[in-house]
């Protein structure tokens, strides 16, 4: 009992920091036959890359787990607003994909399964619509 009490004392102490996922910039990572790899250690990505647009403004946010997008992608606009939410589960878009305006409104979802999107479904028919583009006049 007073081991365990021990180790609760000392991770209240260093803040739980072994929970934290590691943190990289784009700078410090590199793509090899589609796994992100640490360019350090050359082991496989696993924690967050961060992106950031030359004014220093977050332009992206992605999880990797074992070299691959695996947890929640966000993208930025320069000023900062949310532009594109995704999931992804082993390198594949899973989920609902919601892009934004510049104004913060919704400007469209998506929902994936294993990377591909999923149709439409008529709520009158039952059945999937079209794709969008074969309806829209050029």
């Amino acid at each position: 009992m007073k081991k365990i009490f021990l180790v609760l004392i000392i991770l209240g102490m260093t803040g739980c920091k072994i929970f934290d996922p590691k943190i990289y910039t784009e700078s410090e990572v590199e793509l090899k036959q589609d796994i992100l790899y640490e360019k350090k250690s050359n082991d496989e990505v696993n924690g967050i890359v961060k992106k950031y647009y030359e004014s220093g403004a977050l332009m992206s946010k992605t999880t990797y787990k074992d070299g691959k997008k695996n947890g929640k992608e966000k993208n930025y606009f320069r000023s900062s607003i949310l532009e594109i939410e995704t999931t992804y589960i082993d390198g594949k878009k899973n989920g609902i994909e919601r892009s934004y305006n510049e104004d913060d409104t919704l400007k469209s979802e998506t929902t994936y399964e294993n990377g591909k999107p999923l149709p439409l479904i008529s709520t009158i028919t039952g059945k999937p619509l079209p794709p969008l583009n074969s309806i829209i006049k050029k």
